[in-house]
């Protein structure tokens, strides 16, 4: 017999809602000083010295590969390295792959665990200095207002975020 539907709810559903805001508005207002040439690749250890070691951006992906599935992807976080620090792309892909392990930070394991079989790492070096990776990270996150980001956003996007 099959376990009640409130059960089913309760623990399939509740556990990986989430939600989003797809404006396009917002999407269409980004701008960007520099052109950014995205890569992915699946989030795992083996894939970790596929990126490289340089400042730039980067986001997880939700994304479902299956070839009966139409192409589709939902933004989960976005962020930044290499603005204030010597830290590179392929030593924060490595950060995370150690938060996966711990909870050092709640809601960033529950996305890595959680979703670990459809993440990918997608990321743009930016070799170019003259761009403040800050305010680029915070135009995205702007721009996609990802469910686990959480403070790099401008002000009129975190005061309309504690609204909900």
């Amino acid at each position: 017999m099959p376990p009640p539907l409130v059960d089913f709810v309760n623990s399939q559903f509740k556990r990986y809602a989430k939600e989003f805001i797809l404006n396009p508005i917002q999407m269409r207002s980004f701008t960007n000083k520099c052109s950014l040439d995205w890569k992915k690749v699946e989030f795992n250890q083996a894939n970790k010295s596929l990126i490289p070691q340089c400042r730039g951006v980067y986001a997880f992906v939700f994304e479902h590969n299956h070839s009966n599935f139409p192409p589709h992807g939902y933004i989960m976080y976005i962020g930044e390295t290499g603005q204030d620090s010597n830290h590179n792309l392929q030593k924060r892909y490595g950060d995370y792959l150690r938060d996966k392990q711990r909870e050092k930070r709640a809601k960033l394991h529950y996305m890595l665990n959680n979703w670990e079989q459809c993440l990918y790492f997608h990321y743009a070096s930016v070799k170019d200095k003259k761009i403040n990776l800050k305010k680029l990270e915070q135009n995205l996150n702007d721009a996609f207002i990802p469910p686990f980001s959480t403070n790099d956003f401008s002000a009129t996007i975190r005061k309309g975020k504690r609204a909900f």
